[in-house]
């Protein structure tokens, strides 16, 4: 189900796909345990559905979704996806006229950074950029 709700996303069936996700997501939640694998898989759902919730302008979903993936994420000691977490986080805190985007992007930033990869981080400030006018000037990444 998972992968068709990724393909009903490329297929531009915005609502169907993000039915199917939250589904998943919500399955993986309520497994008696966890493994490392379904931990991320959880938080790469987080994401995907943050970003089907952005696609359909409703970006206060958007946001809960991000901030509900990084809890997660960080409960669970877990870098992976933060960086694009908090990216989707800052896009939709700027869209909804929340100033503490610029927060939420230096932290996607920064874990790029940490990560070593500069290549994604200079694509997210460029993005940015061309799509939202967002430019921080601590953010210099030559």
């Amino acid at each position: 189900m998972l992968l068709i709700g990724l393909i009903e996303a490329k297929r531009n069936n915005i609502n169907t796909s993000t039915t199917m996700l939250e589904f998943c997501l919500k399955y993986l939640l309520n497994q008696p345990s966890s493994t490392i694998e379904s931990m991320k898989l959880s938080i790469k759902l987080y994401y995907n559905i943050a970003y089907n919730y952005h696609m359909l302008d409703l970006h206060t979903n958007a946001l809960k979704y991000s901030d509900t993936g990084i809890a997660y994420a960080l409960n669970n000691t877990l870098i992976y996806c933060l960086p694009y977490l908090y990216a989707r986080k800052s896009f939709a805190e700027f869209l909804l006229n929340d100033l503490n985007y610029k927060n939420s992007f230096n932290k996607s930033i920064g874990l790029l950074l940490i990560l070593e990869d500069k290549k994604t981080a200079t694509l997210f400030q460029d993005l940015a950029k061309k799509e939202y006018g967002i430019v921080l000037e601590s953010l210099n990444l030559e």
